[in-house]
């Protein structure tokens, strides 16, 4: 996410606790929840809140959440694996660390994870082929 669409995740927290942030404040929550997307923080915000804390919320409480979710998106994929090209080239780790990130993002799901292993393409290849930046 943007450093500014963390703000929505930090107003809901403002609402939900009667605390304000700092710009300071802001700046050191995006340092930590900054690589994650904009729902999954508002998400994780929301679950910390459905839940009987007594006290406010830390960026490592929030953290801890969205990697739940994002832990619940990769394991729905099950093992992640390119497919035999990429084997065969080396690109193992390039490749998944790129499908971990589109997984666990939620830009791709169990679908499009399938699709990919079914069409036999090095994943580069792949999102060129779906009109999807390559990287």
């Amino acid at each position: 996410m943007q450093r500014p669409e963390l703000d929505g995740a930090l107003d809901k927290l403002s609402i939900l606790e009667g605390r304000t942030f700092s710009a300071g404040q802001a700046n050191a929550w995006f340092e930590i929840l900054g690589e994650h997307s904009q729902a999954d923080a508002l998400a994780a915000v929301l679950a910390f809140h459905s839940k009987p804390f007594k006290r406010p919320a830390y960026p490592g409480d929030i953290k801890a959440l969205i990697l739940e979710i994002e832990g619940v998106r990769l394991r729905r994929c099950g093992t992640l694996e390119g497919n035999d090209e990429e084997w065969f080239h080396g690109q193992t780790s390039e490749v998944h660390a790129t499908l971990r990130r589109l997984i666990s993002t939620g830009e791709w799901g169990p679908d499009d994870y399938r699709s990919y292993r079914r069409s036999k393409l090095t994943l580069a290849q792949y999102l060129e082929e779906q009109g999807a930046p390559v990287g």
